[in-house]
């Protein structure tokens, strides 16, 4: 009967820290509200950081944060508009402000992103797109679907 006894003991241990970790997911979304900046930083945040302590995840240095390592591909985009004005421009220009080829970073402009962009036609070339971020209270997700009616 030791074992079962164990295994109990190891299920309410789990149980414990999982109703742990939901208090705090819910607590972060009190404090997060609808800040989707805050958000992202976060997420970024914890996913840069999943296999490492807190205590021994290494900060960003300058150097790394002006080259953009160890950034997103959108984190890279947002700097590169955050430090330009938010002016507007097309892809090519994006890929060598940021040092990317354009066939890496483009879903995401259309797909995972596409929420946090706007588009217009080039002025003078007409099949160009030109890009820039959304204002943050703009920025509305991806479409949401309740009830069978777009939200």
């Amino acid at each position: 009967m030791a074992g079962l006894e164990d295994l109990a003991s190891l299920y309410e241990e789990r149980t414990r820290k999982t109703r742990q970790a939901i208090a705090l997911v819910q607590q972060l979304r009190e404090i997060i509200g609808g800040d989707r900046t805050l958000a992202r930083q976060i997420v970024r945040s914890l996913m840069q950081n999943a296999d490492v302590t807190p205590a021994a995840a290494p900060p960003i240095t300058a150097a790394q944060s002006q080259s953009g390592e160890g950034q997103t591909h959108f984190q890279k985009i947002e700097a590169l508009f955050t430090s330009n004005g938010n002016r507007w421009a097309t892809i090519d220009e994006i890929a060598k402000g940021i040092g990317v080829k354009r066939g890496a970073f483009i879903s995401v402009l259309y797909s995972s992103h596409e929420h946090d962009f706007e588009t217009q036609r080039h002025p003078r070339k007409r099949r160009f797109v030109q890009w820039r971020l959304r204002r943050t209270d703009e920025r509305q997700g991806p479409l949401q679907v309740k009830g069978g009616e777009h939200a």
